[in-house]
């Protein structure tokens, strides 16, 4: 037994030495970011607010409320949310402006840069259906004010100044870069003297050595704003003709019983007002 070990132990002394194996490793490849599909502006939220104090609203076809409907609406509180959203359901459009809140943010896996914003438009003779008066009583993510008068042939992104006046192209003096995922906020308003419009937003978006034209629209389809049906008066302003609407109603301070929305004879209520 003891030379068994022995004899081993010799052996393993004059064997040659052993030489480690070469291997050859593949690198594993460096993580490649996948190509972002879709347009270069990701649009995370369109809204349609109500920042006028006024509550008017015009129809183009006379909605025919009942007592029941009146009632209804009258039970929700004015100037809310729920409120806008009950007569926009039943073809509400709001009156000489219209104003829109849009969160977007940069799509691609590079900056790419906002140049410029427009609204593409069509327009006729402001709705004639129904009217609805209610006159007023008296973030870490980038925000930007427009303005677009939609009765201009092209409209483009105009720039308030400090007394709260649209002039000029905002983009002519600005243009926003926006990196990957990173948000901004517009604040749109959109106005007519003079039309009924649907629009759409457009975003022009310089992306990769290509301008591309982004459409923006609402949930259902472009956005709405109409101008009032309106003469002017003897003070060098103007006077709504609430007897070329089929249906008219009162509501707010217009209703001297301050009772909710109640319906009145159009060219009854026009004569009423008119000096």
């Amino acid at each position: 037994m003891l030379v068994g070990v022995l004899i081993w132990a010799i052996q393993q002394g004059m064997a040659p030495p052993v030489v480690p194996e070469a291997v050859t490793r593949t690198p594993r490849p460096s993580p490649v970011q996948k190509a972002r599909s879709g347009p270069p502006v990701a649009v995370d939220l369109v809204k349609v607010k109500r920042l006028s104090e006024s509550n008017s609203w015009a129809f183009a076809a006379a909605p025919g409320l009942s007592a029941g409907d009146l009632a209804a609406l009258n039970a929700i509180p004015a100037h809310t949310e729920a409120h806008a959203q009950w007569l926009r359901r039943r073809g509400g459009v709001d009156v000489t402006e219209t104003d829109i809140e849009i969160v977007a943010r940069g799509n691609r896996d590079r900056p790419v840069r906002i140049m410029g914003m427009k609204a593409d438009t069509e327009c006729r003779k402001p709705l004639s259906g129904a009217y609805f008066e209610s006159p007023s009583a008296g973030a870490p993510e980038k925000i930007v004010k427009i303005g677009l008068n939609l009765d201009e042939p092209e409209p483009r992104g105009k720039a308030e100044d400090e007394n709260g006046n649209w002039n000029g192209d905002y983009f002519q003096q600005n243009t926003i870069s926006l990196k990957p995922d990173e948000g901004i906020v517009f604040h749109v308003k959109a106005w007519t003297l003079e039309h009924y419009c649907r629009f759409s937003i457009v975003l022009e978006v310089f992306d990769r050595g290509v301008m591309v034209g982004q459409a923006i629209n609402d949930k259902t389809g472009p956005f709405q704003v109409t101008a009032a049906i309106e003469v002017p008066d003897d003070f060098g302003g103007t006077r709504t003709r609430f007897g070329r609407y089929d249906e008219v109603y009162i509501g707010g301070v217009a209703n001297p019983d301050h009772s909710g929305w109640i319906e009145v004879d159009p060219s009854r209520y026009e004569r009423q007002l008119t000096p």
